[in-house]
C-alpha cells in the first residue's frame, strides 16, 4: 500500500519528518489482491510492542490543536490504551480497543466515548472477501477492499473499510491500513483521524 498524497501534517514535529516519511511511505510496495483464502484480518491490525498512534478527536480539516489530539499505545495483548493529547506521558486515560487474539479481526472489549463493553464482536471473519458481512453483537459490518482512505495523515490507495451497522458505541465505520492499523473511525460512540503513526 502507498499513499497518493501526504496531507498535511499540522505537528512540528510531524512536519520536520514530512519528507522522510513520505519517502518511506512511498518505499511501501503495492499489496497484491487478497490470497485465495480472502482477507486476513490480523494483518490489519500492526500490533506489536511498540505500536502507537496519534489521533485526532474529530473529522476536521483544520489544524489540530494539542487539546485535539489522542495518543494512542499498544499496552499488550491486543489491548489499545487512549490518552488524551499528543503525548502517552502526559495524556489522561480516554478509553480502549481491547482487540481479540485470532484469526478474526474482533473486539473482545472496548470503552470509547465513555461507553464500554465487552464482545467478542466480529468486524471481520477470516477468509472473508469484499463485501462479506460478520454479524455479532448487534451488529451486521460488511468488508469494503480494497478502498482508498483518506485520513488527516496521508491517502492509502488500499485500505480496508468496515461498515457496521446497528445500534451502540461500536456502529459506524472502522477503517484500517495493513502495517498501519485502524487510521480512521467515524462511530457513534468516538471519531479517531490518524494524524502520525507514532
Amino acid at each position: 500500500m502507498r499513499p497518493a498524497a501526504i496531507a498535511g501534517a499540522a505537528l512540528p514535529l510531524a512536519a520536520a519528518l514530512a519528507g522522510p516519511v513520505a519517502g518511506l511511505l512511498a518505499a511501501c510496495a503495492d499489496g497484491d489482491e487478497p490470497a485465495e483464502g480472502g482477507i486476513e484480518p490480523v494483518a490489519w491490525l500492526a500490533l506489536d510492542e511498540r505500536g502507537s498512534w496519534t489521533y485526532r478527536g474529530a473529522l476536521d480539516t483544520a489544524a489540530p490543536l494539542p487539546e485535539d489530539l489522542l495518543a494512542a499505545r499498544h499496552e499488550g495483548a491486543g489491548r489499545v490504551g487512549l490518552r488524551t493529547g499528543a503525548r502517552w506521558a502526559d495524556g489522561a486515560p480516554a478509553g480502549h480497543l481491547g482487540w481479540q487474539q485470532g484469526d478474526d479481526l474482533a473486539l473482545s472489549d472496548w470503552e470509547l466515548g465513555g461507553q464500554d463493553g465487552s464482545g467478542p464482536v466480529t468486524l471481520v471473519a477470516a477468509g472473508s472477501g469484499d463485501g462479506d458481512v460478520a454479524e455479532s453483537g448487534g451488529l451486521a459490518c460488511t468488508a469494503s477492499f480494497p478502498v482508498e482512505i483518506e485520513t488527516r495523515y496521508a491517502r492509502f490507495e488500499r485500505g480496508l473499510r468496515v461498515t457496521c451497522d446497528g445500534a451502540g458505541a461500536l456502529a459506524g465505520v472502522w477503517s484500517f491500513v495493513e502495517g498501519y492499523g485502524l487510521v480512521r473511525l467515524d462511530a457513534e460512540a468516538q471519531t479517531l483521524d490518524l494524524v502520525a503513526p507514532w
